[in-house]
């Protein structure tokens, strides 16, 4: 038996809890890499409203810290990224409101 719902959902990386979630996904490979510098990299979720987010990468033959000048060969990073709005905005509005945007 398959197990559903939000326990489910959060352990598939999703946000735990009923309502509309978005949800992203990338595969990205190459034959070779290589950085001239260290990249600096962020993940924010702007916006109004509370909300629960998971983000998270997964990375084949690259380091957490890559080291500029070195050659990573047969590489690949996978992304996943989901968020679901959990409380009314600054606009008051609940997240599962359908009604028209005044």
């Amino acid at each position: 038996m398959t197990p559903s719902g939000p326990a489910a959902e959060a352990t598939a990386g999703h946000p735990a809890g009923p309502g509309p979630a978005v949800s992203f996904d990338a595969v990205v490979s190459g034959d070779r890499l290589r950085f001239a510098r260290a990249p600096r990299t962020r993940v924010s979720f702007p916006g109004t409203g509370t909300r629960e987010s998971v983000s998270r990468t997964a990375r084949t033959n690259l380091p957490l810290r890559v080291a500029p000048g070195q050659d990573y060969r047969e590489v690949t990073v996978e992304y996943h990224l989901a968020s679901r709005l959990t409380g009314a905005s600054d606009t008051g509005r609940a997240p599962d409101d359908d009604s028209p945007a005044e």
